[in-house]
């Protein structure tokens, strides 16, 4: 993660948390406040993750079945076989 995309997510999240204390403004006003891209801002607020936070979109297995798998894979190589089916 380069360190300009950490200062302005650092931004964003600090443009946030002056919304959240200072209810009576809006999120451009926030945004313009603390130099923050105002789509990003309005994007957090609404709950949306960044890139780095989300989880990948195109996996096949859930966090459990990769567990699952990753473990037999390491026990077939403990016993000394092959993980394939032939």
């Amino acid at each position: 993660m380069s360190n300009k995309y950490k200062t302005e997510e650092k931004r964003v999240q600090d443009a946030i948390a002056y919304k959240n204390q200072h209810l009576g403004l809006s999120l451009k006003t926030c945004a313009d406040e603390f130099d923050a891209p105002y789509k990003r801002v309005v994007a957090r607020h609404k709950g949306v993750q960044s890139k780095m936070q989300r989880p990948g979109s195109n996996k096949k297995l859930n966090s459990m079945q990769e567990q699952m798998l990753l473990a037999y894979i390491e026990r077939m190589d403990c016993i000394g076989t092959y993980a394939l089916i032939h």
